[in-house]
């Protein structure tokens, strides 16, 4: 994540509100990847399970969780990041 922007989920494959979110992130990248790639704006998921040291040195407390990074730079967690339309008109505004 040093170069660009990116929306990074966190997730959990054991956490039932990860495996409910799972569909709503794959429609967003699916329909967003080629629009913003051009744009510099890329997405991106780190299962905390796999990779806790990545998710603790975010402070990831809860799951799923949407951070959106700038050059490097975590810049918070995304507004409303769990629903369809949120994380569509956050990421078309970056």
């Amino acid at each position: 994540t040093q170069d660009g922007n990116w929306l990074v989920k966190f997730y959990s494959p054991s956490c039932p509100w990860s495996r409910r979110f799972a569909p709503t992130w794959e429609k967003v990248y699916s329909d967003l990847q080629d629009v913003l790639a051009p744009k510099d704006v890329f997405f991106a998921e780190v299962d905390c399970k796999v990779d806790r040291a990545i998710c603790d040195a975010a402070d990831i407390d809860g799951y799923p969780t949407v951070v959106y990074y700038s050059a490097g730079v975590n810049k918070g967690e995304v507004p409303g990041g769990q629903s369809y339309e949120s994380l569509v008109d956050f990421a078309q505004n970056i």
